[in-house]
């Protein structure tokens, strides 16, 4: 089926993006750390009531950022919450489909693993479920969409070697009819659950892109408003191309050049 050979693809487009949403957090996030740092280191060498004003511009300014990094977040647990909510309900519906319409040896063998997911939980659309879950879950949707696809492909030789019985003199007719029929239910339904994975890929990575689109401009914003780079490692704090070596001078010109800002506001 030609559905199925665009949809690891996709389903990898979406993985890729996902982790560079997660880079993005991580950076936004040491950027609110590193601030809090120098508002505390501030906020000790700036005591007197003349700096409490611009002292609290830095502090609104600190929680503004945090407040949209928390914006980001909930959004995106959402839709990964969405996501594994999707690929469950395909598992499980295909699983069923499988169980009512095929042989028992094949339900054996298809049916009958070892894979248990948590139940998706319609009421908490927040809930955080582990994104090797999805993982799992999609690479069995795609390997049992596989194996229904080369079942069918078997019926379709059987029925040649009933075509040869009628000809014979067999009057199985109907029969044949009645089988292409099943046949025809079949396939049509095996194409349909291929079309809603393919769909769902599409779905995901549109919101997923949507949302990247959105981190990047408050990344853009942050880094626009604020001149200091996070160490991601130690959460240290440097100067854009900054030539000194002490850590203690670098976080003396952040605290300078801020202090510069609170002054002009």
């Amino acid at each position: 089926m030609d559905v199925l050979n665009s949809i690891n693809g996709e389903f990898l487009k979406m993985k890729v993006v996902r982790e560079e949403i997660l880079i993005s957090f991580d950076e936004i996030k040491s950027k609110i750390e590193s601030l809090a740092k120098v508002y505390i280191e501030i906020t000790s060498r700036h005591k007197n009531n003349e700096c409490i004003i611009g002292l609290d511009s830095l502090y609104f300014q600190n929680e503004l950022i945090k407040l949209e990094y928390k914006n980001l977040k909930e959004p995106f647990a959402f839709i990964n919450n969405r996501i594994y909510c999707e690929y469950y309900k395909l598992y499980h519906a295909i699983r069923s489909y499988i169980k009512d319409e095929f042989h028992p040896s094949f339900i054996a063998v298809n049916c009958n693993t070892d894979s248990t997911f948590p139940v998706y939980k319609s009421l908490n659309p927040l809930n955080i479920y582990d994104f090797s879950l999805v993982s799992k879950l999609y690479s069995n949707i795609f390997d049992m969409l596989k194996k229904i696809i080369a079942q069918l492909g078997d019926e379709e030789n059987e029925k040649l070697i009933d075509q040869e019985h009628m000809k014979m003199g067999l009057n199985i007719d109907n029969v044949l009819h009645s089988r292409a029929y099943l046949r025809t239910i079949k396939h049509e339904k095996t194409k349909m659950f291929a079309l809603y994975l393919k769909t769902f890929q599409r779905h995901h990575l549109k919101y997923l892109t949507r949302l990247q689109t959105k981190i990047k401009l408050v990344l853009d914003i942050i880094h626009d408003d604020i001149g200091l780079i996070t160490n991601k490692n130690v959460g240290e704090l440097e100067i854009r191309d900054s030539k000194f070596d002490s850590t203690e001078e670098q976080v003396n010109i952040v605290i300078n050049e801020i202090v510069s800002i609170i002054s002009n506001e």
